[in-house]
């Protein structure tokens, strides 16, 4: 994390048609927020508070719409 947020980048399958990437909040129960929805291969979540915990999964939808199983990530800020 920098002042700017956290940033994350994948590499986006070729038959990718668009991406989820959803947010918990360590030692937050299980409130999960949708952070980002669309094309890009990156994504900068500016909403991230300093000194937390969070854990990160970025999902893939392939052209027939059917989902991936989610690629996870802890950060700590």
């Amino acid at each position: 994390m920098d002042k700017t947020g956290v940033a994350l980048t994948w590499h986006e399958p070729a038959d990718s048609r668009r991406v989820v990437v959803v947010r918990k909040r360590e030692g937050r129960g299980r409130h999960v927020v949708v952070v980002y929805r669309g094309r890009a291969a990156t994504y900068r979540d500016t909403s991230a508070r300093a000194c937390a915990a969070y854990r990160y999964t970025i999902v893939n939808y392939d052209r027939r719409g059917h989902r991936s199983t989610g690629v996870p990530t802890s950060v700590a800020t």
